[in-house]
């Protein structure tokens, strides 16, 4: 299967395969430099090393981890979802229990997705002269064109500017997602790129159920088919997301008056501090 790469991680303005590229040190046609420092996830990349520069970045890594004695912190950095947001908050004088707790106010999820853009905004800065942690609403707006121009979606759009929203800081507690200019932006993307329902279709429940049936009586299934049969009804008559189904353990389940309650002990995507 051919696969075309979008990114050439480790090249020079004379021997770049792609554009755009990451040099291994600094050049003026350069994303960025030192792709080593940069998360790759969100990339399909091709990408060749020069031995010298991998030999370079294990002896730096060694030297580091050797001087320091304690690594705790370079985990933390490797670790963090929000690694820019970590900086801003220090950069304020955080200090770093109480930057630990407001990083934790994102989900686990939330955090991975807004990764994805803050990573694209570090590598966006260095080619507009720009520091990440000191973007104008103006370079953000030309961060989310230029992401438009990649085709992304009114939704992930959406995601790359609540991702923004962290790190562009406006004067009076403004945030960077409700600028007017932005929000007119959204919708100018909506209008010439709109958000499509991801099902064409609704499931007939009446094939569902009719197979059903033909399984028999419970008491002769295997455990593995009864509990199947469950979970299926289970999601047809709550209409619950798949998240909360998966949390429902037997140690949470109660039974009064022939109906079974079960309380679930973890956080939900719809959990708030007044509803769980």
């Amino acid at each position: 299967m051919d696969v075309a790469a979008d990114i050439d991680l480790f090249a020079s303005r004379l021997n770049h395969q792609l554009k755009p590229y990451i040099a291994y040190r600094p050049d003026p046609g350069a994303l960025a430099v030192n792709a080593f420092h940069s998360s790759w996830k969100e990339y399909t990349f091709y990408a060749f090393p020069p031995f010298c520069i991998m030999q370079r970045e294990d002896q730096d890594t060694l030297s580091t981890s050797t001087a320091s004695g304690n690594t705790s912190t370079s985990q933390e950095a490797r670790t963090s979802c929000l690694p820019l947001v970590r900086d801003l908050l220090s950069d304020q004088g955080i200090s770093k229990e109480a930057s630990k707790l407001i990083l934790k106010s994102w989900r686990t999820g939330t955090q991975k997705q807004c990764r994805t853009y803050l990573e694209r905004w570090k590598l966006f800065c260095p080619s507009r002269k720009v520091n990440p942690l000191c973007g104008t609403v103006t370079n953000g707006i030309d961060f989310l064109v230029t992401q438009y121009k990649r085709g992304l979606t009114y939704s992930s759009l959406n995601t790359a500017r609540c991702a923004l929203s962290n790190v562009i800081l406006l004067p009076n507690g403004n945030t960077f997602g409700n600028h007017p200019l932005v929000t007119r932006l959204m919708k100018g993307v909506l209008e010439s790129r709109p958000t499509l329902p991801r099902y064409n279709s609704i499931c007939n429940v009446s094939t569902v159920l009719d197979f059903i049936k033909t399984l028999g009586p419970n008491e002769e299934l295997s455990l593995k088919n009864v509990t199947l049969k469950w979970v299926t009804l289970v999601a047809l008559l709550s209409g619950q997301r798949c998240q909360t189904i998966h949390t429902l353990r037997i140690s949470g389940m109660k039974e009064t008056n022939g109906q079974i309650r079960f309380d679930i002990s973890t956080l939900l995507k719809t959990s708030n501090p007044e509803k769980h």
